[in-house]
């Protein structure tokens, strides 16, 4: 038996280092304008990873989040978008116009190794750049962050997606994997941020990864063999349980939110939700982004300027001259950013980091520090809920209430309408973002774009460096690197990351690196970073239009026949409840209707569709809101 296992045990690590090899001979391009090398290069990794199991890259899949104005690939390793691959941050929907090659989460953190050494890890989700990784055995940086299984469906190409049809009518959205399936529901239930069930956004997505093959510290590796002693220099974040996990211990829940609400239409939201899972506490954690923006399209990157603003905690970039590639044709390029609406907490320095009156809190800690949680209504004043008496944020750990279209009875462990605040309710610590005693945006750089990996130590210097604006690399090839830190994690420790993607309208056609000294240039993208977080200081519950109904249209001798079901007049609305007030339809010759959004607000920029014909619920409500 021992002699099998062995055997076993030696095809592994051939498996593994023939992985590794082939790794190592897919180059980078190093002409960013060559497309076709590009496009060689990302069907080579995608290959591979589709026939390496031993490395988890099998479980690598795509999603594409289209659900309002902000089309975008992105992937379950942490990174959105992908050079020379559209749609990659593409706005409006459907233009073809892209504005960045990639962007990827990174996390590091000083270590103590097994012989007291003071040391760093870095982990990153980019296919360009990023870390290099001395024991990995992956030149081109393919031992970061890694999708979990069990997230997906594994015979499916997609990241599970809210939204997602039954195209093989087995009665399962198709993206979603069968454990899913909820007994108590009857049904495949969407593992809601706030609910089972619930979706918060009228596009969601979902996955899950870790940081397990970042072995820069490791030597038990298949790769460089066995070692039956620990040395000096080794960090395992796992240690004494686990000495094959490498990284830091990091565990990492993402989700996406679309809402095609008009004021929320140039935006994509992304959550990261950080579990340390290992038994080690890191110190001196910084989270953030890296990023390779192309304001101007795919084939215009070397002109794009940058800037900042720690007030609303937000970074952007434009296109210097404010012309683009054919692409673009006379269209001006507009401002793509990304805001930090929730940056992690540290709950153990004794500061009020984000100035909100409260020191320490925590969505961790089992108190309603903030005290907005609210138990059922009494009406009656019986001590217990009846029936008719609004719930409110008493809706037990599954997150759903009696108004929820899901609900099939009471929380069978009693915690719905028990008078108490329990994990899972609105309001209340995990599901509390304003129990985080956020830090902020920290750290910003603009530095010249490279496809060359760097070392840990480099990406870390980069993640703790203050903003220096004197260093920006302006009217250049440029990359973004984001951050906030530092913070402590402990085991078991959570921390929230969370940003939005956002775009603006540069309407007064405004160039130069000193565009944003003049706020009627980035009037439009200031807007919509503040309806960002109107909508984060709702808990993500924001306004959502009626269900779509089922349409079929029957051509015709001239005409077109419009038939749909009422699905629309039953949905409710999460702040508003039943709020259904009519239809109205569109046309347009391109999907992303682009051609019917002519309707401008008081700036000129185009902000609603015009429809060609409209039908209103009698209901003797007409015309524009009083407000």
């Amino acid at each position: 038996m021992k002699k099998n296992f062995l055997t076993l045990l030696a095809f592994i690590t051939l498996f593994t280092v023939l992985n590794a090899d082939q790794y190592d001979n897919i180059k980078v391009p190093e002409n960013k304008s060559d497309r076709v090398a590009w496009l060689k290069y990302n069907d080579a990794l995608d290959r591979l990873a589709h026939m390496s199991k031993a490395s988890a890259l099998s479980d690598r899949r795509a999603g594409t989040h289209n659900g309002n104005r902000v089309r975008t690939l992105f992937y379950n390793y942490g990174s959105i978008g992908r050079p020379h691959t559209e749609p990659s941050m593409e706005w409006p929907i459907g233009s073809g116009r892209g504005y960045a090659f990639e962007f990827g989460v990174i996390a590091g953190a000083r270590i103590t190794t097994y012989g007291g050494k003071s040391d760093i890890v870095v982990s990153d989700g980019l296919t360009v750049g990023g870390v290099t990784y001395s024991n990995s055995g992956y030149e081109n940086n393919h031992g970061d962050w890694q999708p979990l299984p069990g997230f997906h469906d594994p015979f499916q190409a997609s990241i599970a997606m809210s939204d997602a049809g039954d195209d093989d009518r087995d009665t399962k959205p198709d993206s979603w994997p069968t454990s899913w399936y909820d007994p108590a529901f009857s049904d495949y239930m969407w593992p809601g941020e706030y609910g089972q069930g619930i979706t918060t956004a009228d596009q969601e997505s979902y996955y899950v990864m870790d940081d397990f093959y970042v072995k820069s510290h490791n030597t038990y590796w298949p790769q460089q063999g066995w070692s039956d002693s620990l040395r000096d220099d080794e960090f395992y974040p796992a240690f004494p349980i686990d000495t094959v996990r490498g990284g830091l211990g990091l565990r990492v829940e993402s989700r996406g939110y679309q809402w095609t609400a008009t004021r929320a239409q140039n935006v994509i939201f992304f959550v990261y939700e950080l579990e340390n899972v290992g038994t080690d506490t890191l110190n001196n954690m910084y989270f953030g982004m890296y990023g390779d923006p192309h304001i101007g399209g795919e084939m215009d990157y070397s002109d794009d300027d940058a800037y900042f603003d720690t007030y609303i905690d937000i970074v952007y970039g434009w296109d210097d001259d404010a012309v683009g590639d054919p692409v673009f044709g006379t269209t001006i390029p507009g401002f793509f950013g990304y805001k930090f609406l929730e940056s992690p907490g540290e709950p153990r320095d004794g500061i009020d980091n984000d100035d909100d009156g409260m020191i320490d809190e925590s969505m961790q800690d089992g108190i309603d520090n903030d005290g907005d949680w609210r138990p059922f209504s009494d009406w009656n004043l019986n001590g217990e809920w009846d029936p008719g008496e609004p719930v409110n944020d008493d809706l037990g750990t599954d997150g759903v209430g009696p108004d929820d279209p899901q609900y099939v009875g009471p929380d069978a462990n009693g915690s719905e309408a028990n008078g108490f605040p329990d994990a899972g309710e609105p309001n209340f610590d995990e599901k509390d973002l304003d129990e985080a005693d956020q830090i902020g945006l920290t750290g910003f750089i603009v530095e010249p774009y490279s496809n060359f990996t760097s070392t840990e130590d480099v990406y870390y210097n980069r993640l703790t460096a203050p903003i220096d604006t004197a260093a920006f690399q302006q009217n250049s090839d440029n990359i973004f690197m984001y951050s906030s830190g530092p913070i402590k994690m402990a085991p078991n420790d959570v921390r929230r990351f969370s940003i939005a993607m956002l775009f603006g309208y540069n309407s007064n056609a405004a160039t130069g690196v000193d565009l944003w000294q003049n706020p009627h240039n980035v009037r439009d993208l200031y807007a919509t970073a503040e309806i960002m977080q109107e909508i984060y200081d709702a808990g993500y519950r924001f306004v959502k239009p009626p269900n779509k109904p089922r349409l079929t249209a029957i051509p015709g001798d001239g005409k077109v026949t419009l038939y749909w079901d009422e699905g629309a007049e039953h949905s409710r609305d999460p702040l508003y409840g039943k709020d259904f007030e009519g239809y109205a339809i569109y046309r347009a010759t391109d999907f992303g209707f682009n051609e019917s959004l002519v309707i401008t607000d008081t700036y000129g920029s185009p902000y609603l569709w015009k429809p060609i014909a409209k039908f209103d619920l009698d209901n003797y409500r007409s015309g524009p809101h009083p407000a």
